[in-house]
């Protein structure tokens, strides 16, 4: 006699997956990474010309960088999923956080501004 599958169970019991295991889900700290890592690279770029774009786009990239390196000890444990976001959000953030480092470094400490700029243009 063959056995046939119950009708009226459901399609995950029919599939034989148990009903009440979670699903992986995205690392809500992944995503928040990836959203602020963003918002520091999108920031910084004017902060480039005028200096107060850096009270946004610096601590969105430690934030980036923090909650990062969080998602991907998580990820790494198993108890969510989302280790691109991560990921995306720790190169984002690492890279806001030294072009702003540098771009202070520059401004400050070396002197050039854009006011050397302007006047080398001329």
């Amino acid at each position: 006699m063959t056995d046939y599958p119950n009708p009226y169970d459901s399609p995950a019991e029919a599939a034989g997956t148990h009903v009440g295991q979670p699903l992986n889900s995205n690392s809500t700290l992944a995503t928040v990474s990836m959203v602020t890592g963003i918002i520091g690279v999108v920031t910084m770029i004017p902060g480039c010309c005028c200096g107060l774009f850096y009270i946004i786009s610096i601590p969105c990239a430690i934030a980036a960088v923090t909650t990062g390196l969080i998602a991907r000890s998580q990820i790494s444990a198993g108890t969510a999923s989302g280790d691109g976001m991560a990921l995306a959000g720790l190169i984002c953030g690492g890279i806001t956080l030294g072009l702003c480092l540098l771009s202070i470094v520059l401004v400050f400490v070396v002197g050039i501004g854009p006011e050397i700029i302007k006047a080398t243009q001329m």
